[in-house]
């Protein structure tokens, strides 16, 4: 089950880790995008089927206009994701693809001009329910 919640929760930070975010710039016309592009690592903190757990996670992110891909990885578990940008909240689904199939819906907050990812993710996959929360870092 590690694996499934290092996956799980890699995918949630992926995800949203691939989100830009909305700052003022001192234009006066406008914030100014920033784009939550790059590789990002921290940990994740919940549930598994009830079990607490702890985990290393990674994500991989593309963020072009509102939208944003990418893959995670975790502690025995990958997969990828999708999702929306929307100011400085982002949006994710997070797929599971190793060990077992999993699907996994999450947000997070855009912090320090994109420097930091800061949310929660749930879900399920082949054989259990997953509930975190995580902190990634930009590398």
């Amino acid at each position: 089950m590690p694996a499934l919640r290092s996956l799980a929760t890699a995918t949630s930070i992926l995800v949203l880790a691939a989100c830009g975010d909305s700052t003022s710039n001192g234009d006066p016309t406008g914030p100014a995008a920033l784009s939550i592009s790059g590789s990002y690592t921290g940990t994740a903190s919940g549930t598994d089927s009830g079990q607490p757990f702890t985990m290393t996670i990674a994500f991989t992110l593309s963020h072009t206009g509102s939208n944003v891909t990418g893959t995670w990885i975790g502690q025995g578990s990958s997969g990828t994701l999708s999702g929306t940008v929307s100011g400085s909240n982002v949006s994710v689904t997070l797929n599971q693809n190793n060990p077992c199939a999993g699907t996994f819906t999450g947000s997070a907050q855009i912090q320090n001009n994109g420097a930091r990812l800061s949310g929660s993710y749930s879900g399920n996959y082949c054989t259990g329910t997953v509930s975190a929360t995580f902190t990634v870092d930009r590398v």
